[in-house]
């Protein structure tokens, strides 16, 4: 019996020791390469399109516009209606665009709230112009069904010209009625508390379309300094200020389709699925290229400093141009998962990545870090 009560209490003893002794677990969350700006909730994380005028950066979310000055301070939130979260707004510097229908609102990004104090100037109405107006194309046919399309359906440049195209009859999905566009000039600055007045607009018409086929392919719609250039039918056409227009590119093939269009060190690039083609003149001639592989042609382009960096889905790119061909370097995207890539901006020594599920921000200085080997 002595035995017995002694081995109990050293049992005892034993299993207190090991109570006491027991490390205690706790999980310890892993800082990832890329933090998330938790200022933002709910459908404010889901991120359509990015600017900045090297203050401020300004964010399009669904019914929402938002301008970020950190990552710690909480944002002002401003409506702008626009809920389908496949339409992607213009916005410069000084102002950005909303379209409804046959109409399209101009407001200033430093105040989104301003009103109106030239009455019918902050606005234009594409209906007065052409009465045979149905709607503004607000998605073009490289846009994905679920996520904003690479290029916004309206476009403003530099000089605060606007450009959008509209349809004159119902269309099916990804796929317009007619070659038909407006050129607009606005003034941004304006008093303050008002809004950006609209100086003055007018109709331009792609030529050389056929008028064979009741409905048409429009790829892309973009500003390159003080110009516009525009894929539509296969072909390029290039838009002055003034409103010249001419056809600068043919693609071969009025199905060929374009998933990238954009300037970078003085070149444009025209990436189509059936080619490459590049300018050194600004558009006027081209040469020709075989098409990029299919899982690069749909890179969506972004200056940081003096580097070209890509994306596709949630990659970052490093891309260097060689001619026809292309190296990258795949930089850390580390807490970048399951999410698409809609803007990058940088605001002094700090890049921010607007997703489909969060903005996020990362030091300038480790930007360039390459992604670790698995």
């Amino acid at each position: 019996m002595k035995l017995y009560i002694l081995l109990i209490l050293v049992g005892s003893v034993l299993a207190g020791c090991t109570k006491d002794n027991d490390p205690e677990i706790k999980e310890v969350a892993k800082e990832t390469a890329w933090q998330e700006v938790t200022a933002l909730t709910r459908t404010r994380r889901f991120i359509q399109n990015m600017a900045s005028d090297g203050q401020t950066i300004f964010l399009q979310q669904p019914n929402s516009f938002t301008p970020i000055t950190g990552t710690n301070r909480v944002p002002a939130f401003y409506s702008t209606s626009i809920t389908d979260i496949q339409i992607r707004i213009p916005i410069a510097p000084k102002f950005y665009a909303t379209a409804f229908d046959t109409t399209v609102a101009f407001r200033k990004t430093a105040s989104p709230l301003s009103y109106d104090a030239y009455p019918g100037k902050s606005e234009l109405s594409v209906k007065r112009l052409d009465p045979a107006a149905v709607k503004i194309t607000t998605v073009l046919a490289s846009s994905p069904f679920e996520d904003p399309g690479v290029f916004s359906s309206v476009v403003i440049n530099r000089n605060n010209y606007v450009l959008l195209h509209y349809s004159t009859t119902n269309a099916p999905a990804f796929r317009t009625t007619s070659a038909n566009f407006i050129l607009a000039v606005v003034d941004p600055d304006t008093p303050e508390g008002y809004a950006p007045r609209l100086l003055s607009a007018r109709r331009i018409t792609l030529p050389n379309i056929s008028s064979i086929r009741s409905t048409y392919i429009f790829d892309a719609i973009v500003s390159i300094d003080d110009y516009f250039l525009v894929a539509f039918e296969g072909k390029l056409f290039k838009i002055q200020q003034d409103g010249t227009v001419r056809p600068v590119l043919s693609m071969f093939a009025y199905n060929s389709s374009v998933s990238a269009l954009y300037k970078w060190n003085g070149r444009l690039y025209c990436i189509s699925d059936r080619n490459t083609f590049m300018s050194d003149d600004e558009g006027e001639t081209w040469r020709t290229f075989a098409p990029l592989p299919l899982d690069l042609q749909g890179h969506r382009p972004y200056p940081v400093g003096d580097s070209l960096i890509c994306t596709i889905g949630n990659n970052l790119l490093s891309w260097h141009w060689r001619e026809g061909n292309t190296s990258l370097r795949v930089l850390n995207n580390e807490g970048l998962d399951r999410s698409l890539i809609n803007g990058i901006q940088v605001l002094r020594d700090t890049v921010y990545v607007g997703t489909t599920n969060g903005l996020f921000f990362r030091p300038l200085n480790k930007f360039f870090e390459s992604k670790p080997t698995e």
